[in-house]
């Protein structure tokens, strides 16, 4: 299992109250964090499991777009002194940590799910954002919480195409042809996410379409014309890269063996100590998770539905 530390860090600020240790340390976000981790691990029982997190270092698409991003608002004062608390709950269940200047968690997270893979390992990527969904494919699925933090969803190929219209491989495309305001990329006016889909699938990419106009409405032709370079450009920041100078050490990240006696230590030390009580256990066998309804709209890969409270 590979984790978004920022992600479901961020997931977790903002789906909870405020909580505070007795010396006055912000602890919501490693406490929803932790019951994320929680109920994941118990559920799935990964022999190996890493966490990605990003680096406050400018990355490679922001040095090609200055642009990228650059919407976002700050994150809450209270919500980055959490992450040491983060990682070092992550790394005394075993997980390893892992993190690449000039690249964002999701590189790491693809780079570690393409090395995984060649080591003949199946891949569960848990992650809130779904640019993370053109990772699924043979071997690798992605574990994306909905509605806060109550439920998930697992992404096989059909669950993809049935949500976005698209295969995996092509959601960079649909991303530079729609737009996504969270990554300030504007698309192309005119074109939403359904006449975005409908063209990438009959005609098979970004590229076909952008290099025979022909084959869309004359309406969309002249302003494909006109900012073919952009669309490209935006398909290259939305597309994650899996080659990352990042090395995937199994004997570092061995779940299985973790020291629960010293992770819940490290729990009450952190004023955390019936979160401590919930650590998963890995001698017994694993509980079965509660029937949960499906979101409307989506279908997941899996008939895991996973609460997280």
């Amino acid at each position: 299992m590979l984790f978004d530390g920022n992600s479901l860090a961020h997931r977790a600020y903002h789906a909870l109250p405020a909580l505070w240790a007795r010396d006055g340390q912000p602890m919501h976000a490693v406490y929803g964090f932790g019951s994320m981790l929680f109920k994941a691990l118990g559920a799935l029982r990964p022999r190996y499991g890493a966490v990605a997190f990003d680096t406050p270092e400018p990355t490679f698409r922001h040095v090609a777009y200055p642009e990228y991003k650059a919407q976002r608002a700050a994150a809450p004062s209270d919500l980055y002194p959490q992450f040491p608390h983060i990682r070092r709950l992550a790394e005394a269940l075993g997980l390893g940590c892992l993190e690449c200047p000039g690249f964002e968690a999701d590189d790491v997270l693809g780079t570690l799910a393409q090395q995984a893979g060649a080591a003949g390992l199946e891949v569960v990527v848990v992650t809130g954002d779904s640019d993370a969904l053109q990772l699924v494919g043979p071997g690798v699925r992605v574990l994306v919480p909905v509605k806060g933090l109550s439920e998930t969803v697992l992404y096989d190929e059909a669950a993809v195409v049935e949500r976005h219209g698209v295969p995996p491989a092509l959601i960079p495309d649909l991303k530079a042809l729609k737009g996504d305001s969270s990554d300030n990329i504007a698309g192309l006016a005119g074109i939403g996410p359904k006449t975005a889909a409908r063209l990438l699938t009959e005609h098979g990419g970004l590229e076909a379409v952008l290099t025979d106009p022909a084959l869309v409405p004359e309406k969309h032709r002249g302003g494909l014309a006109l900012h073919a370079d952009r669309l490209r450009q935006a398909r290259a920041l939305t597309t994650i890269c899996r080659d990352a100078p990042v090395r995937l050490e199994l004997a570092a990240c061995c779940v299985l063996e973790y020291d629960r006696a010293g992770a819940a230590a490290l729990l009450r030390s952190m004023g955390l100590g019936r979160l401590a009580q919930r650590l998963p256990r890995f001698d017994a066998p694993a509980e079965p998770a509660a029937p949960r309804p499906k979101p409307r709209r989506v279908r997941a890969g899996s008939d895991l539905q996973l609460a997280l409270f």
